[in-house]
C-alpha cells in the first residue's frame, strides 16, 4: 500500500517545527544541583533604595537659537565652542555651518562644506573636527571624510 506523500511532508515540517521551538530550551543554561554533607543557608535580602544625588541641580536654559531651522546637522564641541556643520533644510541637504560661542551666547558663520551634506556624523579629537558620511543634495548615502580644523577655520 502506498503512503500518501502529503503526510511525510507534513510529518517532517512538524518534527522541524518542534526541534525549532526547542533550541531556546536546549541553549538555555542549566542549573546542576551537587549533593553536599554540609547544610547551606541562602538568604535573600530586599537592596534598600539609596537616593543618588544629581551631579548638578538646576534647569534649562535657551541659549541662542541656531541660525536655521535645520534638521540631520552634525555638531561638535572643540575647546568650549559648538560646531554645526551642514544637516536638511526644506528636504534640501546643505553646506552652511556655524560656531557657537558660549561666553557671548552667540552663533557666527564659519567655512562652508565642501559639498552639501545631511544625516551625518561630527567627532573631535580635542583639534580638529572630523565629519563623516550622510547623505548628499540627492539623499544618496556617502562615505566622505572631511576634517575642520577650527584655529584655521578651514576644511579639507
Amino acid at each position: 500500500m502506498k503512503k500518501p506523500a502529503h503526510l511525510f511532508r507534513g510529518a517532517f515540517y512538524l518534527l522541524v517545527i518542534v526541534t525549532l521551538c526547542m533550541i531556546p530550551f536546549a541553549m538555555a543554561q542549566r542549573v546542576t544541583i551537587i549533593r553536599s554533607e554540609t547544610p547551606i543557608t541562602i538568604t535573600i535580602t530586599t537592596p534598600t533604595p539609596t537616593p543618588t544625588p544629581c551631579a548638578s541641580v538646576g534647569s534649562w536654559t535657551e541659549q541662542a537659537p541656531y541660525p536655521i531651522a535645520v534638521s540631520g546637522h552634525a555638531v561638535a564641541s572643540v575647546a568650549g565652542n559648538v560646531f554645526g556643520f551642514g544637516g536638511i533644510v526644506n528636504n534640501t541637504a546643505i553646506t552652511n555651518a556655524y560656531k557657537y560661542t558660549p561666553v557671548t551666547n552667540t552663533w557666527t558663520p564659519i567655512a562652508s562644506l565642501p559639498a552639501p551634506r545631511g544625516w551625518f556624523s561630527a567627532v573631535t579629537d580635542g583639534t580638529y573636527v572630523y565629519l563623516l558620511g550622510g547623505v548628499d543634495q540627492n539623499f544618496m548615502t556617502t562615505a566622505t571624510l572631511w576634517r575642520y580644523d577650527p584655529a584655521s577655520n578651514t576644511l579639507t
